[in-house]
């Protein structure tokens, strides 16, 4: 997996809300990536001082003494790992915001991931074999993964937010326009200082 900068920026839009449940716009087409349409995500609470990215993490693939995928039974919970293992999710994209509260929690940290394409279904989450013995034509094999880097490149997608999502923003008419006010404002306290220092006796009124 690789980084996605619009995965992320979808992880910081809803962990900002500050709830502990699933991003309500994931099956939604491009509310939370330009181009994906498949997300999954996993959610992480707990206090500023137990929140660690590995723990976090991890807790998620603890899950995995939960499932017995030969006859795709999970005792408990095991979304969380079949979704951090998933063989066709290779991107990624994750955020941590402190809440006042989340889940019943005060002063919260709330962790969110992002993957795409979505996985996390009731069967293997991988195929059995060899590393990278299954690697799509033109991949290289890397600390035992398949690599690509046409797929594997990172986009920044710099202009690209979800639109859900609640920021004040000021594109370049806006900051051209605020530029342009500022200027004015300027020229027009110096043509008042000009005017005073060279005509004193002009009396200006407003």
């Amino acid at each position: 997996q690789t980084s996605d900068a619009a995965l992320a920026r979808t992880a910081r839009a809803w962990a900002n809300k500050c709830i502990f449940e699933h991003n309500v716009y994931l099956s939604k087409k491009h509310q939370c990536h330009p181009n994906f349409t498949s997300i999954g995500e996993n959610i992480w609470v707990g206090s500023p001082q137990a929140f660690c990215v590995a723990d976090a993490i991890k807790s998620w693939y603890d899950e995995v003494r939960f499932c017995t995928f030969a006859v795709q039974n999970c005792s408990k919970v095991c979304g969380h790992y079949s979704q951090v293992v998933w063989h066709y999710s290779y991107k990624i994209g994750c955020a941590v915001t402190l809440c006042k509260e989340v889940a019943g929690i005060q002063n919260a940290a709330n962790f969110i991931c992002n993957y795409s394409p979505a996985g996390n279904f009731l069967r293997r989450p991988y195929i059995e074999g060899k590393s990278c013995s299954n690697c799509a034509k033109g991949d290289t094999c890397e600390n035992k993964l398949c690599r690509n880097p046409e797929r594997d490149k990172i986009i920044y997608y710099s202009r690209w937010h979800p639109p859900w999502e609640f920021r004040i923003v000021c594109d370049e008419a806006c900051i051209t326009l605020v530029v342009l006010r500022a200027s004015l404002m300027f020229l027009a306290f110096v043509a008042v200082y000009f005017i005073k220092k060279h005509f004193t006796n002009m009396h200006m009124s407003t």
